[in-house]
């Protein structure tokens, strides 16, 4: 599959996802965290979703998927159908001009669904188009490691620095440089000590002011 890779607001869109076990429950998670509404279509959840579906954060179908469940949804995935429906459920998502990822086959869908880290605003997503899941969730795990929650705080700080430079009527390419400072010296490893001092010193040496 060649890709184009997106980020998509799924703020209070419908989604469907057929299916109610563990890799159901994995597309249910991120759906949600994303801000959708979600529709599970399944005659049996598993654990985590049927707590789910108790809570009233999802909308749970008892039944077997069928392509219908498609109308109105802007997104869906299916982990869980008859073989022989998958052509028709692909000919109807692409009717209904519904985005569709199909669970281990991608040769039916729309989209590859990657692996996602997410720490705050930042996102990183590993795809392989489909060929190996698995290699993008040990990618993501290498990730997991390697990018802490400090990389959360970091963006949040440098978020709030370009805009407060931004207002000061510095021109670009000196609010580039200050930024650059900050990216290029100590402040990571300030934040991931927690040492609020010495995160305030490096604002000060790169020529920004402390951030309250």
């Amino acid at each position: 599959m060649a890709g184009h890779a997106i980020v998509l607001d799924l703020t209070d869109r419908a989604c469907v996802v057929a299916g109610g076990g563990p890799e159901a429950a994995r597309r249910v998670a991120a759906l949600l965290e994303a801000g959708a509404r979600v529709t599970v279509v399944a005659p049996a959840l598993c654990p985590e979703l049927a707590e789910r579906a108790s809570r009233g954060e999802v909308r749970h179908v008892p039944r077997e998927f069928r392509p219908e469940d498609l109308d109105g949804a802007w997104l869906a995935y299916v982990t869980e159908a008859p073989e022989e429906l998958l052509p028709e459920i692909a000919r109807e998502a692409s009717e209904r001009r519904v985005f569709l990822n199909v669970f281990d086959r991608p040769e039916f869908g729309s989209f590859s669904s990657p692996a996602i880290l997410r720490r705050g605003d930042l996102l990183l997503a590993a795809s392989t188009g489909g060929k190996s899941p698995l290699l993008a969730r040990k990618i993501r795990e290498r990730w997991e490691r390697e990018f802490g929650p400090e990389y959360a705080a970091l963006l949040r700080l440098l978020g709030e620095i370009r805009a407060r430079l931004r207002e000061s009527g510095l021109d670009a390419a000196r609010r580039k440089e200050t930024l650059e400072r900050l990216l290029e010296g100590p402040l990571l490893e300030a934040l991931r000590a927690g040492d609020r001092q010495r995160v305030e010193e490096e604002l000060r040496r790169a020529g920004a002011a402390p951030v309250p």
